[in-house]
């Protein structure tokens, strides 16, 4: 289908599916390929799960349900096709709507038709004629309507010889008054030789053009046969829609090119001691955004989205779809045969399926692709917005929603009933609100999340793609509406996208919906860059009361809660009532469920639960299992790790931060709460403290810099050496290095200093740091290097000092402001370096700086290698009393390890024995979870012993379990390496390897997974379940009444079945279908093949092979 074309004619495809899945799933796709663009689904299938309103959607197809209460399933649903010319929306068909009828007003250019979906049901079942009843009961409009669908009444009218139904003469009536007209041609079965389903059309409809007929494409899915309508309406005043950006066709060389062309045409930046007015600033953005949209045009094509098929329909249900319309077209098929051929098209379909969405998580890799499975589970139904009702008025068309939404859910309140501020007069505070730097600008938006773009249509990577070119005009943009205070009016420009609010039963109120506002992504970082320096500024300044929290850093709801339980579990400690007020806002929660919130005794059934949906393996695995399998500890051991970290976060909050005042500032010591024995105030001071509002958002060095980790080691190496050499020659050159051994928690910081371009060795030194990391023993080792350079006798006769490091993140951090760990040691640093210009120095001597360096690691250069020996020394000297406190890195790796070791200890008390005998340890990355999912399941009902084995359905009492494999033996989770037919069908890769190499090595376990699909072991050999028909019977001769086999292996095959069993007919047998019976002879080795019919006794005499 052409979505640039105009529409000449409308498609409508009806046909009953008989509540069953794979056919509406059929109608929809067959539908699809044919270009329908409106089905009329009856008796569509629905799920049980009433409240949740799921039945089948096509990624094609909008769908519109008749009432939004499922409580009684609706018997009629509308399909409309996503068409940029193709409008649709719900109208109202009476006081009160029906179940039974969907009525939907579908529109192109100046074209409307109204159509009616209709199911009548018929005498005996539930409602029934409830259906015609609401029909009936209201006068159809005057525009071209339709009336279409199965209304099981029979009547001479549209079918000859037959009695005439209760209500068909009313039906003559109505639609003679109202002038409709019977577009199916009287006689045309459509069930069971039956013409119950029929469609009608008024006088304008059928002005128009209009004609019903049998939809020969579509095959007799259910058993009612699907009617095509194709209405001729040639639309006209049809304005075609822009089409969207589509970003994946972007030429990355053409839109560099226009946007540096606009760059120049915007000429310099405005210089920041320039007053803008609003008007101008307006002018500015607007310049800014067509810069960008021109780039954008120049090189990004712009097409409608042409929604695909069900991704899931294959060349063998296209196969199947063949069949079954090739035998519903031939009148000589026998009923039987055409019943056949649909089970085999709903086998097919679930099939497919089922081979799709498993394909699709054997291919996953990693979390990413998990987040987005996620979205395949469709929770709760998703429908057009229904007729909106205010009051009486009910509100139909999309404008008059909108306006209704907008009017009910915008507007505020009129200014006479606000409340009076009432200031009292003071002097203004002098609160710090420098200009804005270009670093807070990159940051604004480069760290900004990927959001929905707004009318301009510029999301977070086409800024970012902009920003080489246009990054000084936004950087001057944002100073200037900082400086002014004003928000640009590009930037308040906005779409508004209604969303429906879970859980409300009247989608009709036009509260039932909240409205989200898509501004500009450029407008978003000037908004986030103000809130940034907001928040930090009434945190630092006190602007705010220390109990405030949400919107501020480091302040969320969970501290308010961890705040809240300590106060609460404190005042119980002193003998006294606690007591809470909580103030609610007016429908702000309504969508919390109390009765859903989880208790601490159900996480463990929780987290069961989702490792058995994870994990490939049978329900009855063992806990500790899916566990080690999955590398998730248990929820007391994730719990235990939750409390050590917050015991970590205290430390990095303010000192005016409610956890920190409350964890340092505790007058009885006598006291414990959950907070309190999660910090340990006793040793709390062991631990470092950070201040996360030191840096602030103007201050930080933020610009983006080059990584010189990016080029080759030997080029890092020759800048190195060749910015050595031309360094001033009255300098020093202090090499520092931090280094940490494989056993044990101290670190090493070592160092080295050279004198100038002489490259003499003048001092060096090292120091042993216990619970530090590389990171903190490198920033130690600049700290107590750029000391001993302070300290040596050459620095009255030196001009600058050269820090060199390899670490690239403790570069910035010396060079910037620190963030996290090792902050004091960092601030020390350039507190000393501060000091540097200032030291008295010899006469002659110029002042000079300290200045940090980046030099290539473990390339040869002397300074960097010396100071890497020095390192390593320091990690096993003695130790220097009092030791520093642990840093905050150390921290956070000693809480895994500690966590790391609790898992392994419940790993060694709850292993199963089959692990144990195995040696399969913990793994935190376990490397079979990449293997394909089938693959994966077999390998760990092999492992844990849970699976298609004959001792596990023994055990759990399986009596119609199948225990042998094809070749005669016993399923057993190691029997795959002895199978004889299973290394007929394919070679062993693992050459010698024992078994329990290839359970719990990676390449025996990956060489197992190829010989598994390679061989389809467990699909044709070791079956779960053996299916008769797939049994190779070789060739075979009828003989006065007995079957001769030829067939070397049919012997062994024949150990799998039951001691009767029926047989099925082979499809390509030359011979008509008889029914044979296995017999079973009391001598293990020998079968009966015997001639009669199922479930009869054996007839004497069978030839016995």
């Amino acid at each position: 289908m052409r979505y640039d074309k105009t529409l000449p004619q409308l498609w409508i495809i009806q046909v009953n599916v008989a509540w069953s899945p794979s056919p509406h799933e059929a109608a929809l796709q067959l539908a699809f390929e044919q270009d329908y663009q409106v089905i009329l689904i009856q008796e569509p299938w629905i799920s049980a799960f009433r409240t949740r309103r799921l039945s089948k959607h096509h990624p094609a197809y909008n769908l519109f349900t008749p009432i939004e209460d499922w409580a009684h399933k609706p018997r009629t649903l509308t399909y409309i096709r996503k068409h940029p010319q193709l409008k649709a929306e719900l109208v109202p068909y009476g006081p009160q709507p029906s179940r039974d009828l969907t009525a939907v007003q579908v529109g192109s250019g100046d074209q409307q038709v109204t159509l009616m979906n209709l199911y009548n049901a018929p005498p005996g079942s539930v409602d029934a004629g409830e259906g015609l009843k609401h029909l009936l009961s209201q006068t159809l409009p005057t525009r071209p309507c339709l009336v279409a669908g199965d209304f099981n009444l029979h009547h001479s009218s549209w079918q000859t010889n037959t009695i005439s139904s209760a209500g068909a003469e009313h039906l003559l009536q109505w639609v003679e008054h109202q002038g409709m007209t019977l577009m199916l041609e009287p006689n045309t079965p459509t069930h069971d030789n039956n013409t119950i389903d029929l469609t009608w059309a008024n006088r304008p409809l059928v002005c128009l053009g209009t004609h019903t007929e049998p939809a020969l494409g579509f095959p007799v899915l259910a058993d009612h046969i699907a009617l095509s309508t194709t209405v001729h309406w040639h639309p006209v005043n049809n304005t075609k829609p822009v089409p969207p950006l589509q970003m994946a066709t972007m030429q990355e060389d053409i839109f560099h090119s226009v946007i540096h062309k606009g760059a120049a045409a915007l000429g310099e930046p405005p210089p920041t001691q320039l007053d803008l007015t609003p008007e101008a600033l307006d002018q500015y953005t607007t310049a800014i955004i067509q810069a960008i949209t021109n780039a954008l045009e120049a090189s990004t094509k712009r097409a409608h989205a042409h929604p695909s098929g069900h991704r899931w329909w294959n060349q063998d249900c296209q196969e199947a779809v063949l069949a079954l319309r090739k035998v519903s077209r031939d009148p000589d098929s026998p009923l039987t045969e055409v019943e056949t051929t649909q089970r085999n098209f709903r086998r097919t379909v679930c099939q497919a399926k089922r081979h799709y969405w498993q394909t699709q998580l054997d291919s996953f890799t990693d979390s990413q692709d998990v987040f987005r499975a996620i979205k395949w589970n469709r929770t709760v139904g998703s429908f057009p917005i229904p007729p909106l009702k205010n009051g009486e008025i009910v509100h139909t068309t999309s404008d008059a929603k909108a306006e209704l939404l907008v009017k009910t859910l915008l507007q505020k309140a009129a200014c006479m009933d606000d409340i009076p501020i009432e200031l009292s007069d003071s002097s203004e505070a002098s609160l710090p609100f420098p200009t804005i730097t270009t670093g807070e600008t990159y940051q604004a938006i480069f760290r900004a999340k990927s959001s929905t773009p707004g009318q301009d249509e510029i999301s977070n990577a086409v800024l970012k793609k902009a920003w080489p070119a246009l990054g000084p005009h936004i950087s001057a943009l944002y100073k200037h509406c900082a400086a002014t205070g004003w928000h640009p009016t590009p930037f308040c420009q906005a779409l508004l996208v209604a969303l429906p609010k879970p859980g409300k039963k009247d989608y009709s109120s036009p509260h039932s919906y909240r409205l989200i506002a898509l501004l500009s992504t450029l407008g978003k970082g000037l908004k986030c860059l103000i809130a940034h320096r907001l928040a930090w500024v009434a945190i630092k300044h006190k602007v705010l009361h220390p109990q405030q929290f949400g919107a501020l850093p480091c302040r969320s709801a969970t501290d308010l809660a961890a705040a809240l339980v300590h106060d609460i579990e404190e005042s119980w400690a002193r003998g006294l009532s606690a007591s809470m007020l909580t103030m609610d806002v007016k429908g702000a929660f309504d969508a919390v469920l109390s009765g859903r919130l989880i208790q601490l005794a159900c996480l463990d059934w929780v987290l069961r639960s989702a490792l058995l949906g994870t994990l490939p393996v049978y329900r009855t695995t063992r806990t500790a299992i899916l566990h080690r399998e999955s590398a998730i500890p248990p929820v007391e051991l994730l719990l235990d790790q939750r409390r050590r970290s917050l015991a970590i976060r205290i430390h990095q909050l303010d000192t005016q931060h409610p956890l920190h005042l409350r964890v340092t500032h505790q007058p009885n010591r006598y006291i414990s709460t959950r907070l309190l024995r999660a910090a340990d105030p006793k040793n709390f001071h062991f631990i470092e403290q950070v201040d996360p509002l030191l840096t602030s958002p103007w201050d930080s060095n933020l610009e983006p810099k080059e990584q010189p980790t990016a080029t080759p080691k030997a080029q890092a190496r020759e800048e190195f050496q060749r910015w050595l050499d031309f360094i001033p020659p009255l300098s020093m050159v202090v090499y520092t290095d931090g280094s940490k051994g494989k056993e044990g928690t101290a670190a090493g910081a070592g160092w080295a200093g050279y004198w100038g371009t002489s490259r003499t060795k003048i001092f060096s030194g090292h120091a042993k740091l216990p619970n530090h990391e590389v990171f903190d023993a490198e920033a130690r080792a600049a700290l107590l290097g750029l000391q001993a350079a302070l300290k040596d006798p050459k620095t009255q006769h030196s001009t600058n000092i050269y820090i060199c490091l390899d670490n690239l993140e403790a570069v910035q951090q010396l060079r910037g402001q620190p963030r996290e760990s090792s902050q004091s040691i960092f601030m020390n640093f350039q507190e000393a370096a501060q000091t540097w210009p200032q030291r008295p120095r010899a006469p002659g001597i110029q002042s000079g700086t300290v200045q940090v360096k980046w030099v290539p690691g473990h390339t040869g250069i002397e300074g960097n290698e010396e100071a890497d020996k020095e390192a390593k020394m320091g990690c096993y000297a003695p130790l220097e009393l009092p030791p520093p406190p642990a840093s905050l890195a150390a921290a956070k790796r000693a809480a895994q390890r500690v966590h790391w070791q609790c898992f392994a200890q419940f790993w060694a008390e709850k292993a199963s024995k089959h692990y144990k005998d195995l040696g399969i340890g913990l793994e935190k990355r376990p490397p079979e979870l990449l293997l394909p999912r089938a693959a994966l399941g077999r390998l760990l009902a092999a492992r844990s012993g849970h699976g298609d084995f004959a001792e596990y359905h023994e055990r759990f009492k399986h009596d119609d379990a199948l225990l042998t494999c094809s070749c005669g033996r016993r399923k057993e989770p190691s029997h795959f390496y002895f199978c004889r037919e299973g290394r007929k069908a394919a070679a062993h890769p693992w050459g010698q390897q024992p078994v329990a190499d290839i359970l719990t090595k990676k390449t025996g376990f990956t060489a197992y997974a190829d010989w598994l699909g390679k061989s389809q072991f467990y699909t044709a050999i070791c079956r779960r379940h053996w299916d008769a028909k797939c049994i190779n019977l070789g060739t075979y001769r009828l003989t006065s009444g007995s079957l001769l086999l030829h067939s070397s292996s049919l012997l062994f095959r024949l150990f799998s079945f039951p001691s009767i069993f029926p047989f099925v007919h082979p499809p390509s047998s030359p011979f008509p279908p008889l029914g044979f019976l296995f017999e079973k002879t009391p001598r293990c080795t020998v079968y009966c093949l015997t001639v009669g019919k199922p479930k009869q006794p054996p007839a004497r005499g069978a030839t016995c092979i």
